[in-house]
């Protein structure tokens, strides 16, 4: 492209990418640029589709049931036992990122570096208690210990509802990476956190690190994860990271089940600093990231797209800039950011989103 423009300045130029599914990314820069009356633009071949992904297929003889009775002790749920399975990803991944912490304002939680696993395009869930179930998907704080605690600093500890004694079935090796997640103070203020120690006979527990916020039994609920025992809805998960097996209750017969993991954290579409740049009908997944990023650009035009299976937003920035028609979902952080002019100057950004259809975001 750059050498034709070089020979054929002016000329609007069409790069038609045929269909197929690659495993690849590209990035264009200020030297790519086209101008008003030549634009280039960079398309789906007609009829054909065109995807982009930073996932991995995972093989058929990487899943398999479950048979180690030490595995299956764990689970509570005995119709589980019999359906559980495991995928091997030890050839597959290199690593898979720890949980993150994420106390609302303070910490990140990590969203970036996300793992999910995929099954016919859906990510399976973690296994929790109580399950996601409307109505019944949390438990409460009770109490609160701790008058003087600077929650922005340090851990905090609370009693939990557990009528049932749930929490006294789980064995002390699941206690060892407990996790809860919920809203501990503030309907608005999501949190993630370790549980350093739980008390099943209290009812007692302290994360690991702050909170942000006091928790408080006026608003405060919050689920468990991270509980092979807890695996006991189709689709539930549990990822022992240390040995890179996921175990699931499969959310289909997984005989033609199509399973992909991400493992490139390369943004798939990258525009930089360029002008007059068309980008259409290209499908962009599974990715530890962005899959679209239009940085500090003027006049690129993003129709068409699928962007989806990602862990942060698609990025739009600069001036007079348009994304239209694409679709965008399953994203744990965002959906679409969209920024550009000067705030102190009141110079706009001119930068257009329309007719896009975004769901299933910030998960």
């Amino acid at each position: 492209v750059r050498l034709i423009k070089a020979k054929q300045p002016g000329r609007p130029i069409t790069v038609f990418i045929r269909g197929g599914e690659y495993f690849d990314s590209f990035s264009l820069s200020a030297q790519d640029s086209g101008s008003e009356d030549a634009p280039v633009t960079y398309r789906a071949y007609p009829g054909e589709k065109v995807t982009l992904t930073g996932g991995k297929r995972i093989a058929d003889d990487k899943i398999s049931k479950v048979t180690d009775p030490a595995i299956l002790n764990r689970v509570l749920d005995p119709f589980t036992k019999s359906n559980l399975m495991q995928i091997d990803l030890s050839a597959d991944v290199s690593n898979i990122a720890p949980i993150g912490e994420f106390a609302y304002g303070i910490t990140d939680g990590n969203f970036e570096n996300q793992f999910e696993v995929y099954v016919n395009g859906a990510p399976l869930q973690k296994s929790r208690w109580p399950n996601d179930e409307p109505g019944t998907q949390y438990t409460y704080v009770t109490g609160v210990q701790g008058d003087n605690v600077d929650y922005k600093t340090s851990p905090a500890t609370f009693t939990y509802q557990d009528d049932e004694g749930r929490t006294a079935l789980w064995p002390e090796e699941a206690l060892k990476n407990l996790w809860i997640e919920g809203h501990l103070a503030y309907s608005w203020a999501q949190s993630k956190h370790a549980v350093a120690s739980l008390n099943a006979e209290t009812k007692t527990i302290t994360t690991k690190d702050k909170t942000a916020h006091r928790p408080t039994t006026e608003n405060g609920k919050f689920y468990f994860f991270n509980l092979l025992e807890e695996i006991d809805m189709p689709g539930e998960s549990y990822i022992d990271r240390e040995n890179k097996k996921v175990y699931f209750y499969p959310p289909c017969d997984m005989e033609e089940a199509e399973v992909v993991v991400p493992v490139s954290k390369t943004t798939l579409v990258s525009v930089s600093g360029a002008s007059h740049i068309k980008i259409e009908g290209i499908n962009m997944e599974y990715l530890f990231g962005s899959g679209l990023s239009v940085q500090s650009c003027d006049n690129v035009v993003v129709d068409g797209c699928t962007i989806a299976h990602t862990t942060n937003r698609a990025y739009i920035n600069g001036t007079n800039n348009t994304i239209r028609n694409c679709y965008i979902y399953d994203s744990a952080y965002g959906g679409m950011n969209l920024s550009g002019g000067d705030r102190v100057s009141l110079t706009p950004g001119n930068n257009l989103a329309e007719n896009n259809r975004i769901h299933s975001v910030n998960r």
